[in-house]
């Protein structure tokens, strides 16, 4: 009778261990990494997430407590993203990659603190699953059929992109696609900086040497024109512009939705087919004369 109930209790030990990791990975797949997802791509994520942990822990223990603990440490760089800025892509990527310290302590700075709260809590649950001491034991056939539906399911709607076939495993998903879009913005960055190493022609422009001015450009960047007080905010937060001979303008639409993309586009020469000249703008132009 004594071991009968031994067994009991270690079968019951065992549920609530297999229920911890099914939790973890609906917590993973439907909160902390993605963004308003469907009730379909919760339970098919969470599914193959699940299923992801368990072939790991019956390949060694080891393997299985490190995806928990990157898993964690993603879900502490995208969850903050998430629910401030939305969806991780590259535009995100391309700031995280120009940013500076100030800005990034500032940024911190913005995240309330219920997601600090809540990335406690998923850290007290990746923390209980890593101390689970014994591995997952699968039969080899168990393990194809696992990995079998694994694959399957990234089919159901056809493949467009390569990212296709992990777009149900954010852990995997996350890395992948951001290295990718981290090379893309490095080769830009390369091309960018070649553009503006090209000196153009002299401009034919003249001025009169008696008559030089001192230009400056203020571009109000990471900021909304309705939060200046020059464009009628009630804080007086702009009195360099207020207090010098200005041209404002009131009708400037940005071509993109970040910095990066919009920026250069705005003060390079660009030709007919919209193609834009870095070592032309408006910088060397007045440099040129």
């Amino acid at each position: 009778m004594k071991m009968y109930f031994g067994d009991v209790k270690k079968i019951i030990h065992q549920q609530v261990n297999i229920l911890s990791i099914l939790l973890f990975s609906v917590l993973q797949c439907g909160f902390f990494l993605s963004i308003n997802p469907s009730p379909k791509y919760i339970i098919i994520s969470s599914f193959c997430t699940f299923i992801f942990y368990i072939l790991l822990r019956s390949i060694h223990k080891y393997l299985f407590n490190v995806a928990v603990v990157i898993s964690f440490f993603l879900s502490c760089c995208i969850y903050p993203a998430l629910q401030i800025s939305g969806d991780i892509n590259k535009d995100y990527l391309q700031s995280v990659f120009y940013t500076n310290a100030q800005e990034s302590i500032s940024y911190f700075k913005i995240v309330p603190l219920e997601i600090f709260i809540f990335l406690l809590l998923f850290g007290i649950v990746s923390l209980y699953i890593i101390r689970i001491p014994e591995n997952t034991r699968i039969p080899h056939l168990g393990k194809i059929i696992l990995l079998c539906f694994l694959f399957i399911f990234p089919f159901d709607d056809g493949i467009q992109k390569s990212e296709d076939i992990i777009k149900y495993l954010p852990i995997i998903k996350y890395p992948v696609t951001s290295a990718i879009s981290y090379q893309e913005i490095k080769q830009e960055d390369t091309r960018i900086r070649q553009e503006l190493a090209k000196t153009s022609k002299k401009t034919s422009l003249k001025i009169d040497q008696n008559k030089q001015m001192t230009f400056v450009i203020v571009i109000g960047e990471s900021v909304r024109r309705d939060f200046l007080h020059s464009y009628g905010f009630p804080i007086k937060n702009t009195p360099f512009i207020e207090n010098s001979p200005n041209v404002q303008f009131e009708n400037y639409i940005s071509s993109a939705a970040t910095t990066f993309s919009s920026l250069h586009r705005t003060i390079a020469y660009t030709n007919d087919k919209l193609e834009y000249q870095l070592g032309k703008n408006i910088i060397t132009l007045f440099q040129e004369i």
